[in-house]
């Protein structure tokens, strides 16, 4: 889920354990947004959200 409020960009990720990750962007550079959800999806997908989490 990518949303705008505030001036800010909020990307959240699900993991497959139910957990989150979340991410707070400032908007004034929109350019890499996608780079960082991407990323964030590997995250979740390598397993990485549970050895953050804990």
């Amino acid at each position: 889920m990518v949303e705008d409020r505030f001036g800010r960009t909020l990307i959240l990720v699900g993991a497959s354990d139910g957990s989150m990750l979340a991410v707070v962007c400032a908007t004034t550079d929109n350019s890499h947004l996608g780079e960082i959800a991407f990323r964030l999806v590997q995250l979740a997908d390598d397993g990485l959200a549970v050895a953050v989490a804990a």
